[in-house]
């Protein structure tokens, strides 16, 4: 089913003109939209950075978007921009790092942010 932006706008509980400003890549996403989206329409929010659907063979359950929350949380509280596929890479790092040691996505993130800046 389609959809007009203005009743995509209004089931995220965004302006009309946001919505437009997202889709057309006008202004990043922020993560809590993003995470409305995915829960609203049951896409992983890979998908909905990317366009591609996530690899997770091999990984445990719900890890990549741990991951990819944190790295978006992260964004939004350093106010850093990043575009999609910055985001995936950075996820991706993310992910690695916490299967490797143990730790959680968010822990690694904010460590990665810290090395970035």
């Amino acid at each position: 089913m389609e959809y007009t932006q203005s009743v995509m706008a209004a089931a995220l509980c965004i302006s009309d003109r946001s919505y437009t400003n997202y889709e057309q890549e006008k202004r990043e996403l922020p993560a809590s939209v993003a995470v409305r989206f995915c829960d609203m329409f049951d896409v992983g929010i890979d998908w909905l950075l990317t366009g591609n659907e996530a690899t997770t063979s091999g990984y445990p359950k719900g890890i990549v978007e741990a991951a990819t929350l944190a790295v978006l949380n992260e964004c939004d509280t350093t106010e850093q921009k990043f575009p999609n596929e910055k985001i995936a890479q950075l996820s991706e790092y993310v992910v690695d790092q916490s299967i490797k040691k143990g730790t959680p996505p968010a822990e690694e993130a904010a460590a990665l942010f810290i090395l970035m800046n």
